[in-house]
């Protein structure tokens, strides 16, 4: 706890600035602190009501509260995170070095504005920096609440980076700029396989990755590199046929879902490496590339 304090406190250098003025001439920079610290809170508090209301045919009710909690870490990670530890500053100096020196001064209704933004603002520092101080309250012990929240807040934070990638390869791929194409695609696919196998979340999940390896392979195929599309391919079939052997785990295992459902999202998986078996094929036929003779494709399905 002695840490963060100290923390805070060095990193907000305008709020010692303002301490240093108020401590040289009390009335003048101790009113300035104020007048400054109340601004700045206000301000903080407008931009974070303006929330976003994310479209829930992409997102699931717990991931959408999540970014309308902490809209401005994952939209400004790095802003947000400055904007914090110069609010801490505020708040701690304020607290623990300015409130003393304007009681001592007199200054009352300066001290308890002080005191009550102290109190005030907690909440919102933390809104501004979660990755922080979750992970903060995970290391010291805290409850199961604070990592499991933390672990949807990564989430979250990794499905908005693919978004992101998933639409500059997409415009990179229409006007013409494949070498970026190609390099934010894989990235979009690399965070897309790494989120959890999560069967509600498949089908959300899996109409992004094809894409994406479309785009990965067609800039490939432009770039005259028809075999790294295919290893694209065939990898992006490897992920679909693991799901596949996902579904078939949670029947021997059990799950929410029913078997109506399972065999629904078994269908898709299925379906769409089928669909992309039939798409490598025809780039083999058309490119007369073939898979590098060291490849390992693993497991396919096959179906009848």
């Amino acid at each position: 706890m002695m840490f963060l304090i100290i923390n805070n406190i060095i990193k907000g250098f305008p709020a010692l600035c303002f301490l240093i003025w108020a401590i040289l001439m009390p009335k003048v920079g101790g009113y300035a602190f104020v007048a400054v610290y109340v601004a700045f809170q206000a301000y903080l508090f407008v931009i974070d009501a303006a929330k976003p209301n994310p479209d829930q045919s992409r997102w699931f009710a717990d991931e959408i509260t999540i970014l309308r909690e902490y809209h401005l870490a994952l939209r400004f990670p790095f802003g947000a995170r400055i904007m914090s530890q110069a609010l801490n500053g505020f708040r701690w100096i304020g607290l623990l070095f300015l409130s003393p020196w304007l009681l001592w001064n007199h200054m009352w209704i300066a001290v308890v504005v002080v005191i009550i933004s102290f109190f005030v603002t907690g909440p919102i520092s933390v809104r501004l920096d979660p990755f922080f101080f979750l992970s903060d309250a995970v290391n010291r012990g805290g409850r199961t609440q604070f990592a499991s929240e933390l672990a949807l807040l990564k989430q979250v934070s990794e499905r908005l980076r693919q978004r992101q990638h998933f639409r500059i390869a997409r415009d990179c791929y229409q006007t013409g700029k494949y070498r970026d194409a190609i390099l934010y695609a894989k990235e979009s696919i690399a965070l897309l396989k790494s989120l959890p196998y999560d069967v509600d979340k498949f089908m959300r999940q899996r109409d992004d990755l094809v894409e994406m390896v479309r785009v990965c392979v067609g800039s490939l195929r432009k770039l005259d590199r028809p075999q790294e599309g295919l290893v694209e391919c065939d990898r992006a079939i490897g992920y679909f046929n693991e799901f596949v052997e996902r579904i078939q785990d949670l029947r021997e295992h059990g799950s929410d879902l029913d078997e109506e459902e399972l065999d629904k999202l078994e269908e898709l998986a299925i379906c769409q490496a089928l669909g992309l078996s039939q798409f490598l094929s025809a780039i083999k036929k058309e490119t007369g590339a073939e898979l590098p003779p060291d490849y390992d494709p693993g497991f396919r399905i096959q179906r009848t």
